[in-house]
């Protein structure tokens, strides 16, 4: 059985807001909220800890424990873009508006 585990809305969308629920059974389930329509379907490497949207670049990206990757998804193209690893049981993530510098 597949449930909803974490749920993220891309408001800027060009048609209506999608809801992003990123499942235990591994996998991203985008919906249309005007109709309820299911637009994408994107397999991901396990179940979700976190997600997150960012409207710019229109980008989901969802932090998986195990084993131990974030993932990016095209949220216009309804695919995955990248898997980046971050070491197994890391939990968290962090999104920032913009850094420009890093100063200590």
């Amino acid at each position: 059985m597949i449930r909803p585990s974490r749920v993220t809305v891309s408001p800027l969308s060009r048609t209506a807001p999608v809801l992003h629920c990123a499942c235990d059974g591994g996998e991203v389930v985008s919906v249309e909220t005007a109709s309820g329509r299911i637009v994408a379907c994107v397999p991901i490497a396990g179940s979700p800890d976190v997600v997150f949207f960012n409207p710019r670049r229109e980008r989901l990206y969802v932090a998986i424990a195990e084993p131990g990757v974030l993932q990016s998804i095209d949220t216009a193209a309804g695919r995955l873009l990248e898997t980046i690893p971050t070491g197994r049981g890391a939990r968290r993530s962090a999104s920032m508006r913009s850094v420009s510098t890093c100063t200590p």
